[in-house]
């Protein structure tokens, strides 16, 4: 096997280390852990018990994988893991954490890009090809489906679901669950429209995007949201997973634009910053 290890790095020996592994000056790896084949290593990053990373991902500088996670009902001796897929970059100062429940995992799918000082807390499941902007936050137990695109600075609460091809503009608090293919605006994060762009590039066809936009748009027009999930009747897959999404929401949809303008306007709010669409 084929290695290129920096003299300063230091590596447990019960680490496990595949073929053609990169491993940068100052970095730890513990034991617990396993690194698939052309994963490299940056410098100073930590590599932490129980995390188990695929082939061909590239960690940057201060990468911290496999933390406790921050939930003061955690006891260290539980043992838990992160699970992280092929292929993903992952750049400098971000932080993923283990499982706060014992025996279960952190999991990150493939081919995702997580840009500098995000972080993955404790049992989130991202998915693949999903794009993490600069300082992105996931807390507890946040699920992130294939093709979103969270942009910077977004804050994610817990236990919101983020559906697949989701558009996340930046700078915004999300508290509830964005069905799939939307576009999220505003500080008071809601529903403003279709990723259009995504769905083209996830090869949507125009007929299917404009029965999707048909949908939300008598969806989020009807005053009882629930009786009309119950009564509609599709036969597109598109259509059933979204509905199948919102049915299985804890936490509640996004509310549209246009109920986010007029409650803001009934609170006669000053700041302007609550209006931004």
């Amino acid at each position: 096997m084929a290695y290129t290890i920096d003299r300063t790095a230091i590596i447990d020996k019960n680490a496990k280390l595949d073929k053609n592994v990169t491993v940068a000056a100052y970095a730890v790896i513990e034991a617990g852990t396993k690194i698939g084949s052309g994963t490299t290593i940056g410098a100073h990053s930590v590599i932490k018990k129980g995390t188990t990373l695929g082939i061909n991902n590239t960690l940057a500088e201060g990468v911290v994988i496999g933390g406790a996670p921050q939930d003061v009902t955690f006891s260290p001796a539980d043992e838990s893991f992160v699970t992280i897929g092929n292929h993903n970059t992952i750049r400098e100062q971000v932080t993923i954490h283990r499982s706060a429940e014992k025996g279960n995992n952190t999991y990150i799918g493939d081919h995702n890009f997580l840009m500098c000082q995000c972080h993955v807390a404790h049992d989130v499941t991202l998915g693949s090809h999903v794009v993490l902007a600069n300082n992105v936050l996931l807390a507890g137990h946040v699920s992130v489906g294939d093709h979103a695109f969270i942009s910077g600075n977004v804050v994610i609460h817990q236990h919101v679901r983020i559906g697949r091809n989701v558009m996340l503009t930046g700078l915004i608090r999300v508290s509830r669950d964005a069905p799939p293919f939307s576009l999220v605006a505003g500080y008071r994060a809601c529903f403003a429209g279709l990723n259009f762009i995504g769905m083209r590039r996830a090869q949507i066809s125009s007929s299917d995007r404009i029965l999707v936009k048909k949908f939300y748009r008598e969806f989020y027009s009807s005053p009882r949201q629930s009786a009309f999930l119950a009564s509609y009747s599709t036969t597109s897959p598109l259509i059933t997973e979204i509905i199948t999404f919102i049915k299985k929401s804890d936490r509640g949809v996004l509310t549209n634009r246009s109920t986010v303008l007029f409650e803001a306007s009934k609170s006669n709010r000053d700041d302007d910053d609550e209006l931004l669409l």
